[in-house]
C-alpha cells in the first residue's frame, strides 16, 4: 500500500450502504466518541459539518480494527485517495489532519514544535490531539448551510460521478471473524458485488495471521541455538 490509497474502517451494514448507493455517508461529530475532537470540528461552522474520516497508515491496524470498525467485526474500505479527490465537489474538502499538543500559555504546536495558527475557521475541522498522530488521519468535510439542530447521525453525501468500483480499490474482512464467518461473508459480499455488477476484490485481514511473518520468525529461529531444556 502507498499514499496513493486511504483506509476507511466501518461496518459491514455501512459497506452494503455505500455499494448500493454509490455515494459516500459524512457523519455529525456529534456522535464521535472523542468530545474534543467533536468541538473543534463544530467550532468551523456554525452550520453542520459532515465528516467521514480515512487513514494514510500503509499497514493496518488492530486499535482502528477494534475503534472504528463495529469493534473489530466489520470491514475496512481501501479507495483510490487520487480518484477520489478529483470527484470532489463545491464545499467539500479532502485534507490530512493536523495534530497539535499543548505549548506555553495554552498555546497549540504543531509535531514539529512550531506554534500552530489558523488562517481560517474552517481549519478547525482539520486539527487532532497529538496522541493520535500514530492514525495519520485524512479527513472527507463537507461545510453544508444546514441547520445543526435538524442533523441525525449523517449530515450529508458525496455523490460519486463514476461507479463505486472506480474509487474503491479491494474490501478487507475483519481479522477477528471465525474462519466459517469470514468465508460466509466474503461469500456474502462477493455475490452482493456480482449482483450490482462492481468489480472489487474482498479478501481477509492477514493482521493476526501472516505467512510471511510465521516464515520470518522461523528463519529468525534457524539462527539461534535451541535450548533443549
Amino acid at each position: 500500500m502507498n499514499q496513493k490509497y486511504m483506509l476507511h474502517y466501518t461496518s459491514l451494514a455501512r459497506l452494503i450502504e455505500i455499494l448500493k448507493t454509490g455515494r459516500l455517508p459524512l457523519t455529525n461529530p456529534f456522535f464521535w466518541k472523542d468530545k474534543n475532537d467533536a468541538f473543534s470540528v463544530a467550532k468551523s461552522s456554525s452550520k453542520a459539518v459532515g465528516v467521514m474520516c480515512f487513514s494514510m497508515m500503509e499497514e493496518e491496524s488492530n486499535l482502528f480494527w477494534e475503534s472504528y470498525a463495529n469493534d473489530g467485526i466489520g470491514i475496512c474500505i481501501v479507495f483510490n485517495q487520487e480518484k477520489l479527490k478529483k470527484n470532489l465537489k463545491n464545499k467539500f474538502e479532502l485534507k490530512e489532519v493536523t495534530y497539535l499538543h499543548y505549548g506555553p500559555k495554552n498555546h497549540f504546536l504543531n509535531e514539529k514544535n512550531e506554534t500552530f495558527t489558523i488562517s481560517k475557521k474552517r481549519d478547525l475541522a482539520f486539527i487532532k490531539n497529538s496522541v493520535y498522530s500514530c492514525e495519520r488521519e485524512l479527513r472527507l468535510v463537507q461545510f453544508t448551510d444546514k441547520i445543526i439542530a435538524r442533523c441525525g447521525k449523517i449530515v450529508s453525501y458525496l455523490e460519486l460521478e463514476e461507479k463505486i468500483d472506480s474509487y474503491i480499490c479491494e474490501i478487507l474482512l475483519s481479522p477477528f471473524l471465525e474462519e466459517k464467518q469470514r468465508r460466509d461473508v466474503k461469500l456474502l459480499l462477493d455475490s452482493y458485488l456480482r449482483k450490482l455488477n462492481l468489480n472489487v476484490t474482498v479478501s481477509p485481514s492477514k493482521i493476526t495471521s501472516d505467512v510471511k511473518w510465521r516464515n520470518a520468525v522461523r528463519e529468525l529461529k534457524s539462527f539461534i541455538k535451541i535450548n533443549k531444556e
